[in-house]
C-alpha cells in the first residue's frame, strides 16, 4: 500500500483519488494493458461520485 501511495504522489496523483480510481478498475483489468493503463502515469483519475448513504 506504502508503494502505491508514494508512487501515485511521484507521479503529482492525489493517493486518495488514485486508489479510488485504482480499486474501481482493477477488476476490469483482463490483459497486460489493461493493468498497464491502470499505472499512475497512465490512469485516467475519474471524479468521486457517491453512490449511496453510509448506514450507522
Amino acid at each position: 500500500m506504502f508503494t502505491l501511495i508514494e508512487t501515485a504522489k511521484a507521479n503529482s496523483k492525489n493517493p486518495e483519488d488514485y486508489l479510488r480510481c485504482l480499486f474501481e478498475k482493477a477488476p476490469y483489468a483482463q490483459t497486460s494493458e489493461g493493468w498497464k493503463n491502470l499505472l499512475p502515469w497512465n490512469i485516467e483519475i475519474t471524479p468521486f461520485k457517491m453512490r449511496g448513504e453510509w448506514v450507522e
